[in-house]
């Protein structure tokens, strides 16, 4: 199983539009790579593994672009602590530049104090 990857699909060579499950995305210069859409039944499972195969795919930037498909997943990633953004404006519109995610959520914080 670890030889076998299965990353993002090339839909249009000429153009650099990719597909992972139902998540789309598209190549945007030679250092980022833009995710567009997180599809109709989007999962925090399927999102996190498509942001994850396309930084080890592409190696490059990963970007998420903010609109009403993407906004609902990507702040509900955000309030579990499972990614890291920053804003970044582009001429295409505003974007999320991620800046780290993990697969599961932290555990929660341990009181530093002890009953016995």
């Amino acid at each position: 199983m670890q030889e076998e990857y299965h990353g993002w699909d090339e839909l249009d060579a000429e153009q650099g539009h990719y597909k992972f499950a139902e998540v789309q995305g598209h190549k945007k210069g030679t250092g980022t790579f833009v995710i567009t859409d997180f599809g109709d039944t989007p999962g925090p499972r399927q999102a996190i593994s498509a942001m994850m195969a396309a930084s080890k795919q592409f190696k490059c930037k990963l970007h998420v672009r903010k609109n009403a498909s993407t906004m609902p997943l990507l702040t509900k990633l955000i309030d579990a602590s499972m990614v890291k953004v920053a804003q970044v404006r582009s001429g295409d519109g505003d974007e999320y530049g991620v800046l780290g995610m993990r697969a599961t959520p932290p555990p929660p914080k341990k009181p530093w104090w002890k009953f016995w």
